[in-house]
C-alpha cells in the first residue's frame, strides 16, 4: 500500500522482520505504519535490511540491560567499552547508561531527570528511543 502510495518497490528482509517482531512497539499500531513509512521513503536500495532500521528498534535487545557492557564505576572515569561501535552506538550506550544511574539512584522519573539536567518529558522520550523500561517498586 505505501510502496503503491509513493510509486517505490521496497522489500523488507526477513532478518529485518524479525528484529520487528521481537521490539514491544510502546507506541502500537500507530508507531509500526510510521516507522514502515520512514523506512519505505528513505531507504535508496529496494531492500529494506537490519541497518534501515531506527537504532532504538535496531538495537533494543542490547539496551534491555546493558550492565555486562560497562566497565565497573570505579574504572578509568568510568568509560564505557566501545569495542566493534561506531560512534551513534556507543553515544547511545553511553545515554543509556547515564539513564540507568540517574533512574537507579533516583526515587522518581522528575527527580532523574533533575540530576540529568533535563525536563520530565524528555526524559521520557529518550527512554522510549533508546527502549529503556523502568518501574520504581513502591
Amino acid at each position: 500500500m505505501l510502496c503503491e502510495k509513493y510509486g517505490l518497490k521496497k522489500q523488507i528482509m526477513p532478518e529485518s522482520l524479525k528484529i520487528m517482531e521481537s521490539y514491544q512497539w510502546p507506541g502500537n499500531v500507530r508507531e509500526l505504519k510510521n516507522i514502515i513509512e520512514f523506512l519505505v521513503v528513505s531507504t535508496s536500495v529496494p531492500f529494506i535490511t537490519p541497518r534501515d532500521l531506527p537504532e532504538h528498534i535496531r538495537d533494543n535487545w542490547k539496551l534491555e540491560i546493558p550492565q555486562e557492557s560497562f566497565r565497573d564505576e570505579t574504572s578509568d572515569n568510568n568509560l564505557l567499552s566501545t569495542n566493534n561501535l561506531n560512534l551513534k552506538e556507543a553515544m547511545a550506550q553511553f545515554e543509556s547508561q547515564m539513564i540507568l544511574n540517574a533512574l537507579q539512584s533516583s526515587q522518581s522519573l522528575r527527580k532523574a531527570a533533575i540530576k540529568l539536567d533535563i525536563d520530565h518529558a524528555n526524559l521520557i522520550r529518550r527512554m522510549k528511543r533508546l527502549g529503556i523500561q523502568f518501574s520504581y517498586k513502591r
